[in-house]
């Protein structure tokens, strides 16, 4: 998903690509404390940006738990009065790609 033109709780985007380059990276505990800030207002409030964090979050899903909680928050959020509404579907690719498979 493109991030041109999204942004999270406190506006443009581009801390959130450099917080996610930083978890990426390894487990930086403040970066996810501020990611988390930055994509979930109060835990019930996602913005453009939440869903285009989520193809960067979900690989991380597999050996973090952060990254399963965040991304998890993420899409069970209703979309408030942001605009975003749409974006939800154009993620399913990346969480159904991504996800690990049962035997």
């Amino acid at each position: 998903m493109d991030r041109a033109g999204t942004y999270d709780c406190f506006g443009d985007s581009d801390r959130v690509h450099e917080l996610l380059g930083r978890v990426e990276r390894g487990d930086d505990a403040e970066a996810w404390n501020e990611l988390g800030h930055r994509l979930l207002l109060e835990c019930a409030t996602v913005f453009p940006a939440s869903f285009a964090a989520l193809p960067r979050l979900v690989p991380l899903a597999s050996h973090s738990a952060r990254a399963r909680e965040l991304a998890g928050l993420i899409v069970m959020c209703v979309p408030s009065s942001h605009d975003c509404d749409d974006l939800l579907p154009g993620c399913a690719v990346t969480i159904e790609v991504d996800r690990p498979r049962r035997c």
